[in-house]
């Protein structure tokens, strides 16, 4: 039983870098590079769906992880015309990027399977092609957040009370670099993010598959505005997680092409 758990999880570690796995997007935007400052972490905050469920009660081998998937949408408008365009991102759970519409990375299973309570691997993208670039304009950053590697019982042995993860979160920085030279970075935070439980997919995890519905993705200005204004409940506020224990995301690997290194961002524990 044990060797299989690790050969699963082995098998879904090396998806997470594929570049040739036949499940990952048939198009895509963005291209690896290399991770921002440390710094840049200091602009932004996780942030969760206040309306996720969590998964309590004693954890047995067929408790299934919290049904639904966590979007989180921004807008983001340009301060002057773009010359370059990065985006900084981790997750807790299964992350998708989207950029106007638009997959970022062919990478799956972002961020790959770690230890839950030591690190974080983070994905930072190029995405000047997909950006819309002059000044003024606008564009939409989509996540959608799955339980994963972190609200799931890939990482919480039967008998525990309740998930080990809690709600799945997100957290990124997009840098904008203009055509005078100078950047400006936008952050998750509790003031331009909205989240909710959105989306086609009605339940997705690791060892039990997915399920879908006839719903749009929010991946878009249109798709959003679908969204929210259907019969489902609308995007709410993103909520920042509290700062009182239990994971420690004082050292996070940075993944970028070819190489893996350890940063140490100056930021809270979090009970997430």
């Amino acid at each position: 039983m044990k060797t299989n758990l690790f050969k699963s999880i082995a098998i879904a570690a090396i998806l997470v870098g594929s570049t040739a796995c036949g499940s990952a997007p048939a198009s895509f935007v963005g291209s690896l590079t290399d991770a921002l400052d440390d710094s840049a972490w200091e602009s932004s905050a996780w942030i969760s769906a206040p309306d996720a469920q969590v998964v309590t009660g004693t954890i047995y081998d067929g408790t299934r992880s919290a049904d639904g998937a966590s979007w989180f949408v921004a807008t983001v408008r340009n301060g002057g015309k773009v010359a370059s365009a990065k985006w900084m991102t981790t997750g807790l759970g299964v992350y998708e990027l989207y950029l106007n519409g638009q997959v970022v990375g062919e990478e799956i299973l972002k961020p790959g399977f770690t230890h839950y309570g030591k690190t974080k691997r983070s994905f930072t993208y190029d995405v000047t092609d997909a950006i819309n670039s002059a000044s003024g304009a606008e564009n939409v950053l989509a996540v959608q957040v799955t339980p994963g590697w972190w609200a799931d019982k890939i990482i919480t042995p039967a008998g525990h009370e309740g998930m080990i993860g809690k709600k799945v979160a997100f957290r990124g920085v997009l840098e904008l670099t203009y055509a005078d030279g100078s950047k400006e970075l936008f952050g998750t935070d509790t003031e331009n993010w909205k989240a909710g439980i959105a989306g086609p997919v009605k339940h997705a995890a690791i060892f039990d598959g997915a399920n879908f519905r006839d719903t749009p993705a929010p991946t878009d200005s249109a798709s959003l505005r679908s969204t929210t204004n259907s019969t489902e409940k609308s995007f709410l506020p993103a909520e920042q997680r509290s700062t009182s224990a239990r994971t420690s995301l004082s050292s996070l690997s940075r993944h970028t092409s070819g190489r893996t290194s350890r940063v140490q961002p100056r930021m809270p524990t979090a009970r997430l």
